[in-house]
């Protein structure tokens, strides 16, 4: 077990700097997808129009989202 700890704290101190660092802050926040579900008539090979709804932080709709 402490192995386990000590290997994963070192593989951390050794990977995390060489990391490329992200700001997180001008993409956004979160978003949740609801999908509709599957059609009675899905035909293996065959298109199907999938529906879904982006939320915002998962309460307000997006709009003029294409997948």
């Amino acid at each position: 077990m402490q192995s386990a700890l000590v290997t994963t704290l070192l593989s951390a101190l050794l990977i995390g700097p060489s990391a490329p660092s992200i700001p997180t802050a001008p993409f956004g926040g979160w978003a949740t997808i609801n999908a509709d579900p599957l059609p009675d008539n899905v035909v293996p090979g065959r298109k199907v129009q999938l529906t879904f709804l982006v939320k915002q932080h998962g309460v307000t709709p997006l709009a003029g989202l294409k997948p």
